[in-house]
Formats: C-alpha cells, sequence, structure tokens
C-alpha cells in the first residue's frame, strides 16, 4: 500500500514538472510574440510619425497666403510668396476652387492635423517602447524561472498587459 503511494507521489512530482515546463514554454513563446507586435507596431509609429516632418511647411503656406492675401485672387492655382523667414520666392500650390483664405485654411487644417498625429504617436511610441522593455524584462524573467517557481503571477502580468489571453 505504501509503494503504491511513493509511486504515485513520484509520478505526480514529474508531471507536475512536465507540466510546468510546458507552461513556462508557452509563456516564453506568447512573451516573445507579443514584444514582436510591440517592436512592429514602434516601428510602424516611427514610420507615421516621420509623415508629420512637413507640418511646419503648411503652416508656412497658411501664413504666406494671409500675408500676400491681396496679391491672390480665386481661381489661381499658384501664390509665389516670399518666404520672410529665407528671403526666397516659394511657389504655393492652391486649389482653384477655393478662396485665398479657404486656401490658407486647407494649410492650417493639414498643419494642425498632423501636429496632432505627431503629438500622438510621440506619447504612443514613448508608451510601447516602455511596454517593450516591461515585456523584455518578464522574457528574462522567464529565462530564470526553475521548477521550484510559481509562474502564476507572471501568467496574471502577461493577462494584465494584453500578451495573454485569459482561458475559460
Amino acid at each position: 500500500h505504501t509503494l503504491n503511494e511513493a509511486f504515485d507521489n513520484l509520478l505526480s512530482k514529474e508531471d507536475g514538472a512536465l507540466r510546468l515546463k510546458a507552461k513556462i514554454k508557452n509563456l516564453v513563446t506568447t512573451t516573445r510574440r507579443f514584444k514582436a507586435r510591440v517592436e512592429k507596431r514602434i516601428l510602424d509609429e516611427e514610420q507615421r510619425l516621420q509623415t508629420t516632418e512637413d507640418m511646419n511647411k503648411y503652416r508656412l503656406y497658411g501664413d504666406l497666403i494671409i500675408n500676400n492675401i491681396y496679391l491672390i485672387k480665386k481661381g489661381d492655382s499658384i501664390a509665389k510668396c516670399i518666404d520672410y523667414e529665407s528671403g526666397n520666392t516659394i511657389s504655393i500650390d492652391l486649389d482653384i476652387r477655393l478662396s485665398p483664405s479657404n486656401n490658407a485654411k486647407a494649410y492650417y487644417s493639414k498643419y494642425n492635423k498632423l501636429k496632432r498625429t505627431k503629438d500622438f504617436l510621440s506619447k504612443k511610441i514613448e508608451e510601447d517602447r516602455s511596454l517593450f522593455e516591461y515585456i523584455s524584462s518578464i522574457e528574462n524573467e522567464l529565462q530564470n524561472v526553475n521548477n521550484d517557481t510559481n509562474v502564476s503571477p507572471i501568467e496574471q502580468e502577461l493577462i494584465s498587459i494584453g500578451a495573454l489571453n485569459v482561458s475559460k
């Protein structure tokens, strides 16, 4: 009777160790996948952020149109204005359907949209970089897990950051 209990106990410990090993492997895989997704998201956001670099050009175009509004007529396709910052003559494309003031508004709204996008993406990239660092620390923690370690707290962290779905 006690020999059977000892045998069952041994099998139970081996089974538990195998299950833990499989669980750790699953957590490592999940963490790596999530880390790769966050890294890709950061790269995409940085690429989108680069599209906002010309935003000040649109503000300048709006300013120049307003400053030279008396020289521009509705139906003009181009406004030639002297840039007050550089002294160079700039050709600004105009929408022939719009009045000069509405062309200026269009450039200002393009500037404002890019400015909002830049602010949003800058904040998002910062958050995602912090998340990436956090995921890296979880990944390192998983590398140092041994058979005595309780992985439930790590699982809970992965669930809380959206890397792991709660199984029902």
